[in-house]
């Protein structure tokens, strides 16, 4: 039987947001958050985080997308749906 949550708080809870929420969808919000604060960092400090240079930033941003996230990562998800059919 569904349970009815007696807190008086308006925020959803942790638990909450696992139920409605997929973790990819946080996983993307989140890369997405920050690749933009290392490009907003590097466009106004001339250094990503404080950190990389524009190089290194367009380098590690680069090995990340093309290499780990087009073959490994979308690999794992191609699997993961033709696991579920």
């Amino acid at each position: 039987e569904g349970s009815v949550s007696t807190s008086n708080s308006l925020l959803p809870s942790a638990g909450e947001i696992k139920k409605y929420v997929p973790g990819f969808v946080i996983g993307f919000v989140g890369m997405s958050a920050l690749r933009t604060l290392g490009d907003v960092t590097l466009d106004s400090y001339e250094a990503a985080f404080g950190l990389l240079t524009g190089e290194q930033w367009k380098t590690l941003t680069s090995t990340i997308g093309s290499e780990i996230g087009s073959h490994y990562l979308l690999g794992t998800a191609m699997a993961a749906v033709g696991l579920n059919t």
